[in-house]
């Protein structure tokens, strides 16, 4: 009886551990999807270049995560100024919007093109943000289907 328990346990677990990796693949197919419809091509490649995944066994959970440490991605993605702090998420962890206090006046800034811009700030990609809620989505539908297949 404790050999059967302990090979349902582990069935288990290699369900939840093939759903994560699924779930994670389809969380990078989302963000380079979405990422090839941005116009910029600096965010655009900086989106589909940098994200970083990880699925773990921590303790008695599993843990996976698709996330950027990229500078331009993170800008990207959260926005700036007054603008880009209309992200639905806008609690981010140790994320300031408009930290030089510029409010709606904006500021100016010299662009690549070598020519002075103005500017309130950039709306936010939310392309992780999007990512995310799918991602959640599509593990349970995972977990269901290996379960079921188990």
């Amino acid at each position: 009886m404790v050999k059967e328990y302990e090979t349902k346990i582990n069935r288990i677990d290699k369900a939840i551990e093939h759903s994560i990796d699924k779930t994670l693949e389809y969380g990078i197919d989302f963000v380079i999807q979405e990422a090839s419809k941005i116009r910029l091509p600096d965010e655009r490649e900086a989106y589909e270049e940098s994200y970083i995944i990880n699925a773990k066994r921590e303790g008695n959970k599993f843990v996976g995560y698709l996330k950027t440490d990229n500078e331009k991605a993170t800008y990207a993605e959260n926005g700036t100024g007054i603008v880009g702090s209309r992200h639905p998420n806008s609690s981010i962890k140790g994320w300031k919007y408009d930290v030089n206090e510029h409010g709606e006046a904006g500021w100016n800034y010299m662009g690549s093109d070598g020519k002075m811009h103005h500017t309130k700030g950039m709306p936010a990609q939310k392309i992780y943000y999007y990512a995310s809620r799918k991602m959640k989505k599509k593990l349970k539908e995972l977990l269901i289907e290996e379960l079921r297949q188990r």
